[in-house]
């Protein structure tokens, strides 16, 4: 009996092990995307048609998503759960500009309703979550639920990751049934991200300005794009592989 508990306990260290066994998704910039080994990365050309197919939905300003990674399991690109990564670098963004949340959660909030008219109908009941600033990674998370036309809740989580040159925007998306897995898988990895030296952010006593408001309305319109491409996710069928 003993060697059979044994016998049990190596097995679930082993599916521990596993389950816990991480890939790296370099980059063209240079930082790092740390998965679990699970997850593999949306091919370019898949990336841009599924913009060029969203333009053609929606009157949203055209999104170009820089990398996007979802489960290897998956019959399709673009199938919940997934990850869409912008790169910004426009320009860095002072640190006290996100610190102050409640002002970029209010910000976020009332520019989320004029977002998603630009939707035509395939969004509804938007709605901003929780927004908080992790002074400690750099990181400005914040959630947001919608209603995906022929799908259902959705739930997005959105992390403004500072860096030198500007941010790194990463977009988890998850039914919201799969919430309570996915949310804080996406928060991990957002923080996980490997920055090189010249990227990682350095907070300045003067710090030029920035002007907030255009990545706030970035990161909203963003994010209620990128969570619309699971409609279309049947269009996308991954090409099998011998």
């Amino acid at each position: 009996m003993k060697r059979i508990i044994a016998l049990f306990a190596i097995v679930n260290l082993l599916l521990l092990s596993a389950a816990a066994a991480e890939k790296d998704f370099p980059t063209q910039q240079g930082f790092t995307i740390v998965l679990s080994d699970d997850w593999v990365e949306i091919p370019r050309n898949v990336l841009d048609d599924l913009s060029a197919t969203m333009a053609r939905m929606s009157s949203a300003p055209v999104q170009k998503w820089d990398y996007g990674y979802q489960l290897a399991s998956a019959t399709n690109w673009a199938q919940y759960p997934y990850i869409l990564v912008q790169v910004k670098e426009e320009g860095r963004i002072r640190e006290s500009e996100l610190a102050n949340y409640k002002k970029v959660s209010a910000d976020m909030n009332e520019g989320l309703k004029k977002a998603e008219k630009s939707m035509d109908g395939i969004l509804s009941d938007s709605t901003m979550g929780e927004t908080v600033y992790d002074d400690q990674n750099h990181i400005l998370f914040s959630t947001m639920q919608m209603n995906v036309r022929a799908i259902g809740p959705v739930l997005g989580v959105t992390a403004v990751k500072l860096t030198e040159k500007g941010a790194v925007q990463f977009m988890g998306y998850t039914l919201e049934k799969d919430a309570s897995i996915y949310v804080p898988f996406y928060k991990k990895a957002a923080i996980d991200v490997r920055l090189p030296e010249d990227l990682v952010y350095k907070p300045r006593a003067s710090d030029s300005g920035f002007d907030w408001s255009h990545v706030g309305r970035s990161a909203i319109i963003g994010g209620l794009v990128g969570g619309m491409i699971g409609l279309i996710r049947m269009f996308f069928k991954k090409k099998k592989t011998s």
